[in-house]
């Protein structure tokens, strides 16, 4: 069984993760210092103390690093003044001040790299525009989701839609005008969401929404509403827009996502070919 090594250093620990990370490196630490006690001032183990204090920054924060580093460089004081009697108390602790002073910029640097990659892995995952998830993420998420269904059951629904008439307002008042609709879009979407259902944007002025354990009468419920606070919002902004709406409900959940988005998307250019501005729903 392979190990995948950057899901492990992507790892957000919950409440029961967080609370093993605590107990266990906690240990680790207390061990390290008895270790060193035994050893005696003639071996060193620094890296043991080290080790612990860039895994609590990395997956917990630099508060938490902060913490550990305090508690390293108490341990690492009480065994210096236990086994160092001929060192003066003052050159103990300034030895100590500037171990503290080096762990500090040690968690300083993990807790940086850790915000800096979580921001990346998000920033890969969401479309920049509207702040949905992008194709991958979407067929990612997606394909959880669909596979849960499976397992219990459950019916699942597609929607796909897209802009009518989106071009005309990029050629008649700009791009940055175009980008304020996209975002709207994207605001409407998210306030019409349970937090079990997924949403991305998939083309330029494409979207696709996943409706797990959803029917049909609660699909064209939704769809429905969702289309007209669209149009509100195209009539308040005065954005000559509409939506063609494809909606694909399985009671089976296909073993390929592909065949529940694509049914959808067909819909959609079914509802274009028939005059715009309307939603066509199947159940499957």
């Amino acid at each position: 069984m392979s190990i995948d090594i950057f899901r492990i250093i992507r790892w957000k620990p919950g409440p029961w993760g967080r609370a093993v990370l605590y107990v266990c490196t906690l240990a680790a630490v207390l061990g390290a210092i008895w270790v060193q006690y035994k050893l005696g001032q003639h071996y060193h183990i620094y890296m043991f103390f080290l080790l612990p204090v860039i895994i609590m920054s990395w997956y917990d924060g630099r508060k938490t690093g902060n913490l550990f580093s305090l508690l390293c460089v108490i341990g690492w004081l009480v065994v210096d003044l236990s086994i160092r009697h001929d060192n003066p108390f003052w050159a103990e602790l300034f030895n100590n001040f500037v171990r503290l002073s080096v762990l500090l910029i040690v968690v300083l640097i993990a807790s940086r790299l850790r915000i800096a990659l979580d921001r990346e892995h998000e920033m890969a995952r969401q479309d920049t525009l509207t702040g949905l998830a992008n194709r991958r993420a979407f067929y990612e998420m997606g394909e959880i989701e669909a596979e849960r269904s499976r397992r219990y059951d459950r019916p699942f629904t597609a929607l796909f839609f897209d802009l009518d008439n989106f071009k005309s307002v990029n050629d008649t008042k700009g791009h940055d005008e175009g980008d304020r609709l996209l975002k709207t879009v994207a605001e409407i979407l998210h306030s019409r969401l349970r937090t079990t259902d997924i949403c991305g944007r998939l083309g330029g002025d494409e979207f696709a929404v996943l409706l797990p354990e959803t029917g049909e009468k609660a699909a064209a419920i939704f769809a429905a509403e969702l289309r007209a606070s669209l149009i509100e919002a195209m009539e308040k902004h005065g954005w000559p827009v509409t939506f063609s709406i494809g909606v694909a409900t399985f009671h089976t959940t296909p073993d390929n996502l592909d065949q529940l988005i694509e049914r959808a998307d067909a819909l959609m250019y079914l509802v274009k070919q028939g005059g715009k501005n309307a939603i066509r729903q199947e159940v499957y």
